[in-house]
């Protein structure tokens, strides 16, 4: 050997320890991220906990003052939604699964039910003096304001019907108004006791030019045939049903005049009553105003008659439970709008899904039942107009 040395480079690191070295860093390194991850993990989860427990305690909040509060706007919202909800008969179950009974009672004392007065106020009928043009049709064309200030959508001069849109803060309808009131009647399903028929049908059935549905009938679960009424009516002299005190005489006299009020059925011949039949209540009786916001009736489509002092008949529908369009309307407002019309008398008709405005064959409203708005509900009975 010469002597030469092996010279062993500093910077490269050899042995078996050195390897061992960085596995261990390699490890700690890894339970460092580990316990970073699970750190991170347990504070997700704790805000998640935190943001639950926050929410539940602001619901329960909420539905304490939604049940129990007895100041706006907590109060007016459990009225409206209680008697929204069992004014219905298929959806009482959203007030009496949530509300306890004693609150639902409290609420429903404040429905308005069938008025003492009668409204058989002194009505001039102008059709019949030989006035002409009364609704002073040949001035006005579609498109053009009403008397309120509504847009005109139908103006039908041959018939003397002219029909009005209605709108307002989440509702949207129509109003028509009829020159003459004898042309006004009851028409009845034709299977009366079996079946009703809808609003398409009972049009052609009398050659009616218009109509509006009128009586209430049995609907379990929303599936009614409306083969009768649910209260007592007359359609042309006839009586059918069984009368309810509980529910408003809505109907014309030999005068062509509409008198509402409760009106027993045996003393329907004392106020010479032709056609009637029963719901309500009473919305303007003499020309004042009977209701007042929602009257224990909440918020729904609605149908509604009523009459000028003029002879004039107005035949109103206002759409709902259509979210986007129009919710629907409370009476108090219905009146309001009818004495707006100049209404000397009016009551409600049913709503709901049954409220239906029918026009020269066809359905110019939009019904809440998705499957019937082209042809209206079954019903057992409609207010129609003759032709001329």
């Amino acid at each position: 050997m010469s002597g030469k040395r092996t010279v062993i480079d500093s910077n490269i690191t050899y042995g078996k320890d050195d390897v061992i070295f960085e596995e261990t860093k390699s490890k700690k390194t890894k339970k460092t991220k580990k316990n970073d991850t699970n750190g991170k993990k347990k504070n997700v989860k704790k805000r998640v906990l935190i943001t639950l427990g926050v929410f539940l305690c602001l619901l329960v909040v909420f539905y304490l003052l939604f049940a129990f509060g007895n100041f706006y706007p907590f109060k007016q919202l459990r009225e409206i939604y209680v008697e929204t909800a069992m004014t219905t008969d298929e959806h009482q179950w959203l007030a009496e699964w949530f509300l306890p009974k004693s609150v639902i009672e409290k609420v429903m004392k404040r429905q308005v039910k069938a008025f003492d007065d009668v409204s058989e106020a002194d009505v001039k009928i102008a059709a019949d003096e030989g006035v002409d043009d009364i609704l002073g049709q040949r001035d006005l064309k579609v498109g053009d304001l009403d008397y309120t200030g509504r847009e005109i959508l139908i103006n039908d001069i041959d018939q003397g019907i002219m029909v009005s849109k209605i709108t307002g803060e989440g509702y949207v309808g129509k109003i028509m108004l009829v020159d003459d009131p004898s042309r006004i009647f009851l028409g009845v399903t034709p299977y009366w006791g079996s079946r009703g028929i809808v609003m398409v049908d009972m049009l052609a059935n009398y050659d009616a030019i218009a109509g509006i549905n009128a009586s209430g009938f049995r609907d379990p679960n929303g599936h009614g045939d409306g083969g009768s009424a649910d209260s007592c009516n007359r359609s042309e002299g006839v009586t059918r049903g069984s009368y309810r005190y509980d529910r408003a005489t809505i109907g014309f006299n030999e005068d062509n005049k509409l008198v509402v009020g409760n009106i027993p059925a045996n003393e329907w011949d004392d106020y010479k009553l032709t056609d009637c039949c029963q719901f309500g209540p009473a919305l303007v009786i003499e020309g004042e105003q009977m209701v007042f916001d929602s009257a224990g009736y909440g918020l729904h489509p609605r149908s509604v008659i009523g009459q000028r002092e003029d002879g004039v008949v107005m035949l109103m529908i206002i759409d709902g439970r259509q979210v986007g369009y129009s919710l629907g309307i409370t009476l108090g407002e219905c009146a309001k709008i009818m004495l707006e019309y100049k209404a000397v008398s009016a009551a409600a008709n049913d709503g709901g899904s049954s409220a239906v405005l029918g026009y020269d064959g066809e359905i110019i409203t939009i019904p809440s039942s998705k499957s019937l708005r082209s042809t209206g509900r079954y019903l057992p009975d409609a207010w129609l107009v003759k032709r001329k």
